[in-house]
C-alpha cells in the first residue's frame, strides 16, 4: 500500500493506505451497487401498470456510473480522513500498526483527532451528501 496523501509505501493495515486493485475494487462495488438499483427499477411491479414510468425507469441507466464515482468518492475520502486525522503508527513491541500512540510507537502518518469509527462516520455522511448532491444535477433538479 501506498499513503494517500504522499504516495510514500506504508505498512499494511495503516490508515489512509491505498492499493490500485483495493481503488478498482472501491470502483466496481459502487458500480455494483448503482446497478442493482437500476435493475431493481427495472422489475418494479408498479411500473408495468404505466407504461410511461417504466420507459422513465429505463432512462434511469446513469445510476450506473454514478455508483461508480460514489464507490470511488467514498473510498478515496475515507482514505483521506484517515491518513490525516487518525493516527497511525508501528508499534515496535508488538510488529503491528496501531492508532494508539505510545512510547514504543513509531509515527506513520495522521493525528490522534478521530477514531476508525469517526472517520467511518465522515467518509460516509460526506459520500452520501455529495451523491445525492451529483444526482440532482445529473437527473436535472
Amino acid at each position: 500500500p501506498r499513503l494517500i496523501t504522499s504516495l510514500r509505501p506504508v505498512r499494511r493495515g495503516t490508515n489512509g493506505g491505498v492499493t490500485l486493485l483495493g481503488l478498482c475494487a472501491s470502483i466496481a462495488g459502487g458500480a455494483f451497487m448503482g446497478l442493482v438499483f437500476y435493475v431493481a427499477g427495472l422489475v418494479s411491479p408498479t411500473l408495468f401498470i404505466f407504461e410511461h414510468q417504466h420507459m422513465a425507469a429505463i432512462e434511469q441507466w446513469r445510476l450506473i456510473p454514478l455508483g461508480l464515482m460514489a464507490g470511488l468518492v467514498g473510498s478515496v475520502t475515507d482514505s483521506l480522513l484517515g491518513a490525516t486525522l487518525q493516527y497511525s503508527g508501528y508499534n515496535m513491541a508488538t510488529g503491528r500498526v496501531t492508532s494508539i500512540p505510545g512510547d514504543a510507537v513509531q509515527h506513520i502518518s495522521g493525528r490522534p483527532l478521530l477514531s476508525n469509527n469517526l472517520v467511518n462516520l465522515l467518509s460516509a455522511s460526506l459520500t452520501a451528501a455529495l451523491t445525492a448532491l451529483a444526482a440532482l444535477k445529473v437527473f436535472g433538479f
